[in-house]
């Protein structure tokens, strides 16, 4: 499952705020991508990293998250990305700062 944008500029701000504002009190909270691609990210509760494996201290690693490729927001391979629900949320939170005309989930 992805998302898709019709538009060319994001307003992370916006975006993270209709989605914190309306995710369980349980959820981490959804961040905006510090990376080239930019994108979402979601914190990772209670990371620990494994000593045996040097690439559990990746940043990336401590993460959920998903960057934009050509207008669609998608987790890279080898990475940690949304479960169903986060990414039911977060469409939810670009239809209502875009339109419904301009985000598409596909699956």
């Amino acid at each position: 499952m992805h998302i898709q944008v019709l538009f060319d500029e994001i307003s992370y701000e916006n975006v993270c705020d209709y989605y914190n504002h309306n995710k369980p009190d349980n959820w981490r909270s959804l961040q905006r991508l510090e990376r080239a691609e930019g994108g979402f990210s979601i914190d990772i509760h209670n990371y620990q990293p494994d000593p045996n494996n040097i690439f559990s201290y990746d940043p990336n690693a401590k993460i959920k998250q998903l960057r934009w490729n050509k207008k669609c927001l998608i987790c890279p391979r080898g990475y940690n990305g949304f479960n169903i629900d986060e990414t039911q949320l977060l469409f939810e939170s670009l239809c209502n700062v875009y339109g419904k005309d301009q985000v598409i989930l596909h699956s």
